[in-house]
Formats: C-alpha cells, sequence, structure tokens
C-alpha cells in the first residue's frame, strides 16, 4: 500500500488510542465519583453518631457497635478503593 497507508494506519492508531485514553479517564473519573459518594455517605452516618456523643455524652451499646462497626466497614472499603486496579487515589 505504501507510504499513504502507513499513514492511514498511523492516523487510525493514534484515534483509537487517543479514545482508548478517554474513556480511561471518564471510567476513573466517575469511579472516584462513586468512592466518593460511598465514604460521604458512611463519614454521615459516623457524624451523626459522633455528635450525638458532644450533644448526650454517651451512645447506647447499640449504637456504639455500630458505629464501630462503620468505622471498620469505612476503613476496608476505602482500602478496597485505594486498592483498585488501575486507580490508586484515596478518597475524601
Amino acid at each position: 500500500m505504501g507510504a499513504v497507508g502507513d499513514v492511514g494506519r498511523e492516523f487510525l492508531g493514534r484515534m483509537r488510542s487517543g479514545a482508548n485514553e478517554r474513556l480511561d479517564e471518564q471510567f476513573s473519573i466517575g469511579f472516584n465519583e462513586a468512592a466518593n459518594l460511598c465514604v460521604d455517605l458512611l463519614n454521615q452516618k459516623i457524624n451523626g453518631l459522633m455528635n450525638k456523643i458532644t450533644s448526650d455524652g454517651s451512645l447506647s451499646t447499640p449504637e456504639q457497635h455500630l458505629l464501630a462497626g462503620l468505622n471498620s466497614l469505612k476503613s476496608e472499603m476505602e482500602q478496597g478503593l485505594y486498592d483498585y486496579p488501575g486507580v490508586g487515589t484515596p478518597t475524601g
């Protein structure tokens, strides 16, 4: 095919590469937004319980267990999200 065919193949290769990079970037953005949403929801529940401690002075036994479980879940979730292949960015 010659030089024209080589230029065309090179151009198509660059276009595909650029499109794939854009898709990877969009996936990463969406993943980070979803991860932050999940962690933020946990933070809201944790903060609500922490505010109750501040205002009431203590939590009931079930609330203490809930707070401990939420903190544990948050830590595990953040580590799992951080370790997710190809992302590796900490969440909020």
